[in-house]
């Protein structure tokens, strides 16, 4: 780095003693002091604008709108709150900033700033960044020179003769915020302009799932409700889509018919095999932006998934601490925890898939008392690579780092009894909340790390698995009268004694048990998993993205 500063404060010891006049001198130390401490400033606001950028990209994409608008003390921007709950802070700037975004085909990458011209940052592997992962981080130098670190350490940034860039004081990468009556637009010092609405107490439903399924040439129509609307309309719709929007005139009904293109023409063109309706509605106080995702293809069902993940729920519920619904979910520690053991008598631990896969879960009553480890189906977010470790104080974690497809959320199911069918609610299990029967295409499964410390090493009630045994989950499904369904699957082996425990992620296809209501999961395998009282292996696996079929006219 520069040392500018040292070395005029060397020239400054170096003429003590005699004749000389270093009142100057000092003005200029004082002087750049003063200025880096405003640099200082700057760079402060300007990693802020990034964070605030990066959250304004992804509400925009998300349909959030804002909540609340307001000036920050002292005059120098504004603060936003959206209705996701998270805030941007925006200042205003004097000077054109030193990084910015610039649109790649349709997606925003960060980009420095220099002479007004946007070049893509790049990681050290030569690619973009873009905004919706890696956060830059600016700073300075002891001169006041611009540095910018993404990743991988600190280094300059320079303009196309390769020169270090000074920073200059109150650049910001927000030129000008409007505060509209609908909208508030967002004027960027590169020349980009966002838009984002403004909250509205209308209210505008389409009776649909989070992604509905269409084949080929097909038209559907969906329901509308709505309270407080004065207009509405498609202002967005993937490639070779038709849309036809009817609103009733007392303004509380309506119905959005969509029709999916052609397969010779989704074949020429892939990206029009789906994608996102946005409806711009116009409350009275405000405007609101509803998307509906779609997709086809040649068959007569589509798949909706259950994936665990906060930006995948579709339900009612709102979070009152800031959390999505699945994370609020977690338990925490993972055994005694007050969500999933409370008093150890009775907790209502509960969820619901609502208008996505419809299904729903909750934990087995059993012995007068609901807990979990009498059976049930658990959030969670646990991991433990060493196996050694695995016991029933970490039930809730899996030797796999991440969930399935690098997802963050993923379920844990405990309970068994020795033979069944049994009757419905016995085991852990899985159902269709509003009462119909569906086919569950199909899920994925792991270990978990306290089932597979037991299968390598052994405890006090079994031994380690041997080359011979094996531990099966079977599934078995129930119709909507409560009866076992005479259609079974393949159970899915999860441990052998040839290659142990399964401790990635592995398909299951439950497709063959046809259409049910409830499906129920048990834990059984070679003798040597069973002693005086039963089962004695840990009863416990992960599963994640649970796919369900749903036919276009349901």
């Amino acid at each position: 780095m520069k040392k500018i500063f040292t070395l005029i404060m060397t020239a400054a010891v170096a003429f003590t003693g005699c004749k000389y006049d270093d009142g100057d001198l000092w003005d200029k130390v004082d002087d750049l002091d003063s200025r880096l401490k405003t640099l200082e400033q700057t760079v402060g606001q300007m990693n802020t604008e990034v964070t605030s950028l990066q959250t304004l990209l992804k509400a925009i994409d998300s349909g959030s709108f804002i909540t609340d608008f307001s000036a920050l003390n002292g005059g120098n921007g504004y603060v936003l709150t959206l209705s996701n709950g998270e805030t941007l802070e925006i200042y205003h700037g004097t000077a054109a900033p030193i990084l910015g975004t610039t649109e790649i085909d349709g997606v925003y990458y960060w980009a420095y700033i220099v002479d007004g011209m946007a070049s893509p940052l790049e990681d050290g592997s030569g690619n973009y960044l873009p905004v919706s992962g890696t956060t830059p981080v600016l700073s300075i130098d002891d001169a006041g020179y611009w540095m910018v670190d993404y990743g991988s350490g600190e280094e300059y940034i320079t303009d196309g003769a390769g020169n270090y860039i000074m920073a200059k004081g109150g650049e910001s990468m927000f030129e000008l915020v409007e505060n509209g009556y609908y909208y508030v637009t967002f004027h960027m010092a590169d020349g980009t302009v966002f838009r984002l609405p403004k909250m509205s107490t209308a209210e505008f439903v389409i009776d649909a799932r989070k992604r509905e399924h269409f084949k080929y040439e097909s038209t559907r129509t969906f329901g509308i409700t709505m309270q407080g609307v004065s207009s509405a309309s498609v202002t967005d719709r993937p490639d070779f889509w038709t849309t036809s929007l009817e609103l009733d005139p007392n303004g509380e009904t309506g119905t959005i018919s969509v029709t999916a293109p052609g397969q010779a023409l989704v074949s020429l063109f892939p990206a029009a095999a789906g994608g996102t309706i946005t409806v711009t509605v116009n409350g009275h106080d405000g405007t609101l932006l509803v998307k509906l995702n779609v997709y086809a293809d040649d068959r007569d069902y589509g798949l909706a998934c259950l994936t665990f993940e906060d930006d995948d729920y579709n339900g009612s519920w709102e979070s009152t601490d800031g959390r999505g619904y699945w994370t609020s979910l977690i338990d925490s520690p993972q055994y005694g925890g007050p969500l999933l053991y409370g008093d150890y008598s009775n907790v209502d631990y509960h969820w619901y898939d609502e208008r996505n896969t419809e299904l729903a879960s909750e934990l087995v009553t059993s012995w007068g008392s609901t807990v979990f480890w009498n059976g049930g189906i658990a959030l969670s977010d646990y991991h433990l690579s060493d196996i050694t470790q695995g016991g029933f104080d970490t039930q809730l974690s899996i030797v796999d780092a991440t969930g399935f497809d690098n997802s963050v959320n993923f379920s844990v199911a405990t309970g068994y009894p020795d033979g069944y069918p049994t009757a419905p609610g016995t085991l852990p299990g899985i159902y269709f909340k509003d009462g119909k029967e569906r086919v569950v295409d199909h899920m994925y499964v792991t270990s978990t790390t306290y089932f597979a410390n037991n299968v390598l090493n052994g405890d006090a009630y079994c031994p380690a698995l041997p080359p011979t045994g094996y531990v099966n989950i079977t599934a078995i499904g129930f119709d909507s009268a409560g009866t076992p369904v005479s259609a079974a699957v393949q159970p899915f082996e999860i441990a052998n004694g040839a290659n142990g425990p399964v401790v990635d992620w592995q398909p299951w296809d439950l497709s063959a048990l046809g259409k049910v209501h409830r499906i129920e999961f048990n834990m059984e395998g070679s003798a040597d998993g069973y002693n005086q009282y039963g089962w004695a292996r840990p009863a416990y696996f992960a599963f994640d993205n649970v796919a369900v079929r749903f036919y276009d006219n349901e």
